[in-house]
């Protein structure tokens, strides 16, 4: 079986202007960046949350999921903070289980 370095051996074969291009595309297709949120917007998010366990009021939670973003509206019917999850249910029943860091929005 032969082990090549994939790429790295063909870097030097290209162009600068190729190399740069390619890059860029890696760039755009990998998909949303993590940005990280601020602790008002996390402290605001972890109010709506309990609210909508403790009212049963519905909110639209945005989501990362396999690097792309997700919304998903339902009232949230459990909060696991040992395994820093929360689950949604949506207005078919489905359930959704949400970890904490990949939220990136609560409405």
């Amino acid at each position: 079986m032969v082990h090549d370095r994939g790429t790295i051996k063909w870097t030097s074969m290209m162009l600068p202007e190729h190399v740069e291009k390619l890059k860029e595309l890696e760039k755009r297709n990998s998909g949303p960046e993590e940005k990280e949120a601020d602790p008002q917007a996390i402290e605001e998010w972890n109010r709506l949350i309990l609210h909508s366990k403790e009212n049963g009021t519905v909110i639209c939670i945005s989501f990362l999921k396999q690097n792309r973003t997700v919304n998903i509206s339902g009232y949230v019917t459990e909060v696991n903070p040992a395994r820093e999850t929360f689950t949604v249910t949506d207005g078919n029943g489905y359930c959704t289980a949400i970890p904490f860091p990949s939220v990136t929005g609560v409405e």
